[in-house]
């Protein structure tokens, strides 16, 4: 089993171009969080159905996550875009027109990185266009910080699997 990293962030829909009436795009939304959160390597959607979707702006729907990726959160990406028998590949198909950013912060404890990337799919001509970078630095407890994934010395220390005795 590869190494799994811990990401946060972002899903920004823009949905203005999809010709789907909001129902329909809530219930896209509700399938594409369920192919997204399967195994061990997931991506949950902070998206529920009880959420008054019809009032919002689809040109701008910002659904925040959180993801457990494989050695990190990029490859999962590059997964569900280029995988043609991956539910969550499949569903993008369905939305030509959709426009989704994902920016996102990823940490992985083994291999000492941290950083944040940026993850852009388009869909349009019944294919699915997709690239974005990832800036990785050295994992330290300032960069933990800055990057959000805790905020006090406790947080470090149950991040990195340790405790107070091995930190003097």
């Amino acid at each position: 089993m590869s190494n799994i990293s811990d990401a946060f962030g972002e899903f920004q829909f823009d949905f203005s171009n999809v010709k789907k009436n909001p129902s329909e795009i809530a219930s896209w939304l509700h399938k594409f969080n369920k192919a997204l959160n399967q195994g061990v390597y997931f991506t949950k959607l902070g998206y529920y159905a009880d959420n008054d979707f019809h009032s919002q702006d689809i040109s701008n729907v910002v659904i925040n996550f959180i993801a457990s990726g494989r050695n990190a959160y990029h490859h999962n990406l590059e997964w569900f875009t280029t995988n043609k028998e991956n539910d969550a590949y499949k569903l993008l198909l369905e939305m030509d027109g959709l426009v989704l950013n994902i920016e996102y912060d990823d940490m992985e404890i083994g291999c000492g990185f941290i950083g944040d990337g940026n993850y852009k799919i388009e869909v349009y001509d019944n294919a699915i266009h997709a690239g974005g970078y990832f800036n990785s630095e050295e994992l330290t407890e300032d960069a933990f910080y800055e990057h959000g994934f805790g905020e006090t010395h406790d947080d470090w220390l149950d991040a990195v699997g340790a405790d107070e005795e091995d930190d003097e």
